[in-house]
């Protein structure tokens, strides 16, 4: 199951020279570790509420109502749910990977259906960020690494979110 990058706890991309220097050497600092196993925590709450109450509708429109159009469509959604469930709570912090990307920015934003959607472009790579995060940082030559999540090693989340980042000017010729 590829992590979900809405769910890592970079709003403001703000971050400690500590934290950095955890990222850099590919692992997340004890913050870093506590936010998101809180955000996995809480994803999965909602998600096991949701699951019930899918499941007991489905239940009572098969047993009270013989109901079978609206009943067995809602156990079957019910039974996708608790799959996805599972695959959530394996969902260890000790599988995440920090990964490092160096290149120049690149600034994108992407309108679906009235909500805009914010990303760095370095090489080929989307990073998304808030629109706060967007507007702070400006295109330039400079060359910056960002620190961002990997679930496993061969295997990048859709859209990675960044932890941290610095930035090296680029060198100009003489």
């Amino acid at each position: 199951m590829q992590l979900n990058s809405s769910f890592i706890p970079t709003k403001k991309l703000a971050f400690t020279e500590a934290e950095l220097t955890q990222n850099r050497s590919g692992r997340l600092s004890d913050a870093q570790r506590k936010s998101i196993r809180g955000r996995y925590r809480l994803q999965s709450a909602f998600s096991l509420f949701f699951l019930a109450i899918v499941l007991a509708s489905g239940m009572w429109f098969l047993l009270t109502r013989q109901n079978y159009i609206v009943g067995v469509p809602l156990l079957l959604i019910g039974i996708y749910l608790g799959y996805a469930f599972v695959n959530l709570a394996r969902i260890s912090v000790d599988d995440l990977r920090v990964q490092a990307l160096t290149g120049t920015l690149k600034k994108k934003a992407i309108v679906k259906d009235d909500h805009t959607f914010y990303y760095f472009r370095i090489d080929e790579v989307l990073l998304r960020v808030s629109r706060e995060v967007f507007n702070t940082f400006d295109e330039t030559e400079e060359i910056y690494t960002f620190y961002y999540l990997q679930r496993k090693n061969d295997t990048v989340s859709d859209v990675p979110t960044p932890l941290s980042y610095e930035v090296k000017p680029k060198r100009h010729s003489a």
